[in-house]
């Protein structure tokens, strides 16, 4: 990872990053999970 952005002063940047919809990343990683268990199961049951 890089280092946090400096301006001139030595002081860190202020800016903040973009809201985080927690609940909308929840449900992409469950989605994710769910879409892997099932590639294993097919790929164990040689479909």
């Amino acid at each position: 990872m890089s280092a946090p952005k400096t301006n001139t002063t030595g002081a860190r940047d202020t800016r903040q990053a973009a809201p985080v919809d927690i609940q909308e990343l929840a449900r992409r990683v469950y989605a994710l999970m769910l879409e892997d268990l099932r590639l294993e199961r097919a790929r164990r049951e040689g479909r």
